[in-house]
């Protein structure tokens, strides 16, 4: 029998609206429209598959719970232990002791440790897997994103200064348009640090014209491509 909670990456004492949540998150994150490479784009669709199939059993939680448990014939790790030895502690730091667990792998992790996440708490090392499952973008994507706005934001800033005031209202609008040309110049791939590649080619962009227009313009251009960006980011 597969394990549901394990492939929407819940713990098994995770309430319905933590459930939802993940089930939620976790389409977004695998949509195949996301991957542009074929390949990729497989093994998102058939894990989107495996992900609406485990939430849909999941909806009568109590049977699978009960099928579950009835082939649960070996002791847990819990019950093999010494019964006098209650104390647990940090799997990353031995000295601290603690009772908050990890949502995904199950070990027990300290305040320092513990990442939230949309359904809980996590250790670090499981944040790093599940990010590193939808990091997409490529090397050269980071410098053709550092390179597109350094030229597009050096352009429309020369040009936008020009029109005065006026650049308060357009400046926002040129920061949406170079990120959008980024978006696809790159393939929508994702990347963790892709959004700061571009706003350190648009602030690089900068340095030519120190004007207070520009500066207002800087601002307003370098906050707009950060916000539309951070989705390619993980």
């Amino acid at each position: 029998m597969k394990d549901y909670y394990k492939i929407l990456e819940v713990s098994p004492k995770a309430s319905e609206e933590e459930i939802k949540k993940q089930h939620k998150f976790l389409l977004h994150a695998w949509h195949p429209d996301k991957f542009p490479d074929p390949s990729d784009k497989v093994k998102a669709t058939k894990k989107t598959r495996e992900i609406i199939a485990a939430y849909e059993e999941l909806n009568n939680r109590g049977a699978y719970d009960y099928d579950i448990s009835t082939l649960s014939t070996s002791p847990s790790r819990a019950e093999r232990a010494d019964p006098a030895d209650k104390r647990t502690v940090c799997a990353n730091h031995s000295g601290r002791e603690t009772g908050l667990s990890c949502n995904r792998c199950g070990k027990f992790i300290c305040a320092e440790c513990a990442r939230k996440t949309p359904v809980g708490y996590s250790c670090p090392q499981c944040v790093r897997e599940q990010r590193s499952k939808f990091e997409t973008a490529r090397w050269h994507d980071y410098l053709l994103a550092a390179g597109m706005s350094l030229l597009l934001s050096w352009f429309a800033g020369a040009v936008l200064v020009r029109m005065g005031w006026f650049v308060i209202f357009l400046a926002p609008t040129a920061g949406g348009i170079i990120s959008e040309l980024i978006r696809r110049a790159v393939g929508h791939r994702r990347g963790r640090y892709l959004s700061y590649a571009a706003v350190g080619g648009m602030l690089l962009a900068g340095i030519f014209n120190l004007s207070m227009l520009g500066l207002i313009y800087l601002a307003l251009a370098a906050s707009t491509l950060y916000a539309r960006l951070r989705s390619m980011s993980i």
